[in-house]
This record gives C-alpha cells, structure tokens and sequence, in this order.
C-alpha cells in the first residue's frame, strides 16, 4: 500500500492521540468522517496499523525499572533463533524484543 498525504496526516494523529474520533480526524486532515474510516479500515487491512495500545507509566504499576538484556546465541541456527525469539516473545514481563 502506497501511503499518500492524508494517510501520513492520519497516522501521525493516531500515533498522538489512538483515541480521537474519526470525526476529529476528518476534521483536522480535511476529509469526511466516512473516508477516514475508510482509510484507517485500510491501513489496518495492509497492517500498518497493527493495533492500538495505551502507554503506562511503569513506575505507577509497580515496574520501576527499565531493565535491557542482551542475549548471544552462538549457532544462530533458524530453528535455534525461531525458538528463542518465541520465548522472548512469549515472555508477559517483556515489552520489546529485537534482533540484531
């Protein structure tokens, strides 16, 4: 999917506030209400929008502390990386997991 203008400006929205209205959106980015939903049904279609999530102050909820680990897998083998990555991923404290 090609993003033009509109897509960008909604997007950049979202990312601010997931919680405006399409009204409010259409509103800002000058379109109707109707063709930002049709956009934003769009973007989720292609999976640039992957979803919506809210940000936590983790200090507020018990988790103070920010806490990086590095892991070396020695035989990055794909079945071995596949493995570890599920792992991580599946892991409910962790928020973010990367490969490098």
């Amino acid at each position: 999917m090609k993003l033009d203008a509109w897509d960008k400006n909604i997007l950049t929205l979202l990312q601010r506030d997931n919680r405006l209205s399409q009204r409010e959106i259409a509103e800002q980015v000058n379109l109707s209400p109707s063709a930002v939903n049709r956009r934003i049904a769009a973007l989720e279609e292609a999976g640039i929008i992957k979803g919506n999530v809210s940000l936590i102050d983790a200090g507020k909820v018990g988790r103070p502390v920010t806490i990086v680990v590095q892991v070396v897998i020695e035989n990055e083998r794909f079945n071995l990386l596949e493995e570890a990555r599920q792992r991580f991923v599946s892991c409910p404290q962790g928020q973010q997991v990367y490969y490098v």
